[in-house]
């Protein structure tokens, strides 16, 4: 190391995710990290004699992971636990208690089974336990303290801080959200308009003091905009973080968390701006005042739930009036009508005065009347949270999105030996129309490649490709919008076959397929992402049996490199982490997750850690696990591979190309390239919305709307014979 190595230089940079969508790369400075060994030994550690036995129980690429390997300073011993024991917890609670472990770190939601499976008594009961990365409730603050022989301690720190800011014992008479004091060296002030804010008064929290991280890396102007100066120590060239948490001081001296300054919220692995909600619903006729939050009436159940006032006749109207203009996971699971808002002496909304919703069941509702019926009903209310399912109620609707479709199908299989293809849920997403699928059907091998969203209809019928992922569930919205009569198939990748390894046979296999539908051209092709470049190959192929593609309609969708060029085979390493990237994109969600931070692990444990970071961020139910989540990878790096080694031929026909603002400003060169592939034209236009925003609400309307103009405007020929 440089002999002039001092506490300024940077020890390590770790990513977190960005608001933006871009993840950033925190660096970290070495005095913070051996002030942080030294403030723990200082506080939390104080009492604890002889060397003691650390768990390492985060993910190297979690800063959690940082306060566990510095306890080497002070000659703890580390365990390090293999990342299916981290996901078990009963596996955890016999390694606890076989190595003996004296100090263990974990969030609230591995405490919560943890504690269930006998955590803190007899020989499985550590000296130590540090919960930080959520919020602490009062039924698990609890449960912890009557777990005697261990001490439990809350920690609290944006990574920018150094990974802990402040710590605080649980205790049963202060609030579970109390963060406690901060360490030794770190300074903490509450902020509100500018001025430090007085006794009980929110405000956001800013930190100082031997944490702070040096800034982003490449990141300036983030960094001057979330590292500012101190005007409140008299230091020179002193800093503070903002953290954008509201928080206030306790009569202990203590800090209580109060929640986000920005009101951004998450639920079920979705950012939400409640204020988008807000807006919505006070654009609607009738509607005075509007305001949304997120209840959790039922401890670990959060949900999101509008209050309104004005004229209005009828609470289930405005959601539905709502999904023209906010995406699914965007829709409250209630909307309560109000005459007045509650408000507090200032004037202000007090939103904890807000009462609980009717959690009854809406008008019209019909309850499960066989036996199929009710089993379904109960794997809704299980996956969605809901407490009452009717049989008309449909899945998408309610909050269903792909993951949750992958899980009902195998909780269907499980509980009522029935194996229905994913697809089934096109066809029957009610309640009741899915019961009498499950009743009348046996088990189906595998999933076969045409899926008939919307069959009906007296139109020459769209055909669309699969992105990379191999499903056709994010076309809904895109079918949805389209002409009531516009038949609209999908093309998925089968399970009931091997992985196609090039474009050209994956198109030559899904030609043969719709040609079930319709044996004869004049077609009508489209695709999203990936899916664009295999119907670039069917429409070449079809042109050349001397079949008409009369519109080749590509979304997003990139040329290949050149032609006669291929990219190289991407890395398994590369591979998971696109695979994480992209299922996160897909679910509204962003991870920073990197090849290189794969590179280090068996390659056993590779998916694994990909399945901890989806349960860690609220992504991925409990239960969806690496049986679930291998055929997906499998699909996604077989299609990836082969969208790499394509080299096409030019296609001797006109092509329209449908382009997100994001991917226009991003590769304005790379698009080019089509007009070499299709030399007889191409129609390019540019919409709103990034490259997975594109499929959804808002911004799928005016997709819909332009493309059901290009159907339209096409002559209509309807089929032949089926």
């Amino acid at each position: 190391r440089p002999h002039d190595l001092t506490e300024d230089h940077p020890a390590y940079i770790i990513y977190t995710s960005g608001s933006t969508g871009r993840p950033k790369g925190v660096v970290v400075r070495h005095g913070a990290v051996v002030n942080l060994a030294r403030a723990l030994r200082e506080t939390v550690y104080v009492g604890e004699v002889g060397p003691l036995r650390v768990a390492v129980n985060a993910s190297f690429s979690f800063d959690g992971s940082i306060k566990q390997l510095v306890q080497l300073a002070w000659g703890h011993a580390l365990h390090i636990l293999p990342q299916e024991v981290r996901l078990d917890p009963a596996a955890l609670l016999d390694t606890i208690r076989r190595q003996r472990i004296d100090v263990l770190d974990c969030t609230p939601s591995q405490l919560r089974p943890l504690l269930e499976a006998g955590l803190g008594e007899g020989d499985a009961a550590p000296a130590l336990v540090l919960v930080g990365g959520e919020a602490v409730d009062a039924d698990l603050r609890d449960a912890a303290l009557a777990r005697t022989r261990t001490h439990f301690w809350n920690v609290y720190g944006p990574t920018e801080c150094t990974v802990d800011t402040a710590v605080a014992p649980f205790a049963a008479e202060a609030p579970p959200s109390r963060i406690g004091l901060p360490l030794p060296n770190v300074h903490t002030y509450v902020v509100a308009l500018g001025s430090l804010a007085p006794l009980g008064v929110p405000g956001e929290l800013q930190v100082g003091g031997a944490g702070l991280a040096r800034g982003y890396l490449g990141r300036p102007d983030l960094t001057a905009e979330r590292f500012i100066p101190d005007p409140f120590s008299g230091e020179t060239g002193g800093r503070l973080y903002r953290t954008g948490d509201l928080v206030r001081w306790l009569p202990d001296g203590s800090l209580d968390f109060l929640g986000r300054l920005d009101n951004q919220v998450k639920v079920r692995g979705y950012r939400i701006e409640l204020g988008e909600i807000e807006s919505a619903l006070s654009a609607l006729p009738g509607v005075r005042e509007a305001v949304s939050i997120i209840r959790q009436d039922t401890p670990g159940d959060p949900r999101l739930v509008a209050y309104v006032t004005g004229e209005l006749a009828d609470a289930p109207d405005l959601r539905q009036s709502l999904r023209d203009k906010l995406p699914d996971f965007m829709i409250p699971s209630a909307v309560v009508l109000l005459p007045a808002l509650p408000l507090t002496p200032s004037g202000k909304v007090d939103r904890k005065a807000l009462p609980a919703p009717d959690r009854g069941p809406a008008p019209g509702f019909v309850a499960p009347r066989t036996a199929v019926e009710e089993v379904l009903a109960e794997i809704w209310s299980e996956l969605l949270g809901l407490d009452h399912v009717g049989v008309h109620d449909n899945f998408f609707e309610r909050g269903g999105h792909s993951l949750l479709a992958v899980l009902l199908m195998a909780r269907i299989e499980k509980r009522l030996g029935t194996t229905l293809p994913l697809a089934a849920l096109f066809a029957a997403p009610t309640l009741e129309a899915l019961a009498a699928l499950a009743a009348r059907s046996g088990t189906h091998k595998g999933r076969a490649p045409l899926v008939a969203i919307k069959p009906q209809g007296h139109r020459t019928p769209f055909f669309c490709v699969h992105p990379v992922g191999g499903n056709v569930l994010c076309y809904l919205d895109l079918a949805v919008h389209l002409a009531p009569d516009q038949p609209f198939y999908a093309l998925q990748t089968p399970e009931d076959r091997p992985h196609a390894h090039r474009i050209e046979e994956m198109a030559t296999s899904y030609v043969a397929e719709l040609r079930h539908i319709q044996p004869n051209g004049p077609y009508r092709l489209g695709g999203w992402s990936m899916g664009g470049l295999v119907a670039f190959e069917m429409a070449r192929q079809l042109r050349a049996d001397g079949q008409e593609t009369e519109l080749l309609a590509l979304i997003d969708t990139l040329p290949p490199l050149s032609q006669n060029a291929v990219l190289p085979p991407a890395t398994e390493d590369e591979l998971i982490a696109w695979f994480a990237q992209d299922l996160a994109r897909l679910l509204g969600y962003t991870v920073g997750i990197s090849p290189e931070e794969l590179r280090a692990l068996p390659s056993q444990e590779k998916l694994a850690h990909v399945v901890h970071l989806g349960h860690a961020a609220g992504l991925l139910p409990n239960d969806f696990g690496l049986a679930q989540i291998q055929p997906l990878f499998a699909a996604f790096a077989a299609n990836l591979q082969a969208s790499r080694s394509y080299a096409p031929q030019p296609y001797a026909g006109r092509l329209t190309l449908w382009i997100s603002e994001q991917t226009a400003a991003t590769y304005p060169a790379e698009l080019e390239s089509w007009s070499r592939l299709a030399p007889e034209g191409v129609e390019t236009t540019q919409l709103p919305g990034d490259h997975y925003t594109l499929l959804h609400q808002p911004h799928v309307e005016k997709l819909a709307q332009d493309l059901t103009a290009r159907l339209s405007a096409a002559p209509e020929r309807g089929l032949s014979s089926v």
